[in-house]
């Protein structure tokens, strides 16, 4: 942890970025429809992962207004919340996830802050960073 208060915590961590994805950097994708279906186009972008251990066990549901920030190589990041078209529960979300795009460098290490609100319950589980090329085998990313 890199710093914590009684309102937040900060993790610091660090993620390679390859060269082959470079392009997913730039694609140029409208936010509205970007934000509702992330993985249907060809766009890099980290996913934030978190729990409410308050819930049952097998829920993955967190709130969806939960004032997390993200910062990429100092960049401060817009946050998304995941809305399933399927079975949505208002007020909750499945994951947070934010775009990756000029600040971050390909082929090499980048930094990544993020800063979470301490509150009963509400475990981060980790982050990871999802690119074009791992669409499942048979679906194709859109452009």
């Amino acid at each position: 942890m890199a710093a914590a208060t009684a309102e937040a915590a900060t993790v610091q961590g660090s993620f390679e970025f390859p060269s082959s994805g470079q392009a997913a950097l730039s694609a140029a994708v409208p936010d509205a429809a970007w934000s509702k279906e992330p993985w249907d186009y060809s766009k890099a972008y980290l996913v934030l992962y978190l729990k409410d251990e308050t819930q049952d066990t097998n829920s993955n549901w967190v709130p969806d207004d939960l004032p997390i920030t993200v910062a990429v190589n100092g960049v401060a990041k817009a946050i998304y919340t995941y809305k399933t078209s399927r079975r949505q529960e208002k007020g909750l979300t499945r994951c947070y996830f934010a775009a990756l795009g000029g600040e971050t460098q390909p082929g090499g290490s980048n930094t990544v802050e993020i800063s979470l609100p301490a509150q009963r319950g509400l475990v981060f589980s980790g982050a990871y960073l999802d690119l074009p090329d791992q669409t499942p085998v048979g679906e194709l990313a859109r452009d």
